[in-house]
């Protein structure tokens, strides 16, 4: 179950450890470190719309098209149960 959904500042991404993953030209995908996330998983595409998932157990940045549409969406969704 997702906790909290929210937008993540851009340097977050830029400055974090890299434990096991890729930085690449067309994604950065892998598993990071970052002393507010801690260790979390990355899914990004473009991280002008990163926005992070936190999970009971975990912890996972996504890029989605529409940030603010998912945020919005997944807090109405949470809210609902």
């Amino acid at each position: 179950m997702i906790i909290n959904p929210r937008l993540l500042s851009l340097p977050v991404l830029v400055q974090d450890l890299s434990i096991f993953g890729n930085g690449g030209f067309f994604s950065i995908t892998g598993i990071f470190w970052d002393k507010k996330l801690g260790l979390y998983r990355a899914f990004v595409t473009n991280e002008k719309n990163s926005i992070v998932l936190k999970f009971i157990d975990k912890v996972i940045v996504i890029s989605p098209d529409n940030p603010q549409d998912m945020i919005t969406n997944l807090t109405i969704l949470l809210l609902s149960k």
